[in-house]
């Protein structure tokens, strides 16, 4: 080789870029996909809020609409309560009929007390 002829890098020989730009290349790549990742990342934790909000909010309004059906039940079942409190004291006075209601709902496995 002569002095005159220019110095040739391998990478020139084989059409890639020298390693200078390569590696400032590469770290653009690099801080590309941190921030893709990040992003990604960011979108999927915004998004799980925004769900886990409306569910709390499908919640709420479920709970209230039920308020006032278990309100009435509660109403139902403290009059058949009493209704069947005041058969039982019937029974226990000795009216026949009350005893036979009594023991009908005995042999269903329901029983009154008296109290």
């Amino acid at each position: 080789m002569s002095r005159d002829e220019p110095q040739m890098e391998p990478a020139d020989l084989y059409g890639r870029e020298p390693r200078s730009s390569r590696s400032a290349n590469s770290g653009t790549m690099l801080a590309a996909g941190t921030l893709l990742a990040t992003l990604t990342l960011a979108m999927a934790t915004i998004f799980s809020l925004w769900q886990g909000l409306d569910d709390r909010d499908v919640l709420r309004r479920t709970y209230a609409a039920l308020e006032s059906p278990h309100q009435q039940s509660q109403r139902v079942r403290a009059q058949v309560e009493s209704i069947a409190r005041q058969l039982a004291r019937l029974a226990q006075e000795g009216n026949a009929n009350a005893r036979e209601v009594v023991e009908a709902l005995k042999r269903q496995g329901i029983t009154i007390n008296p109290n």
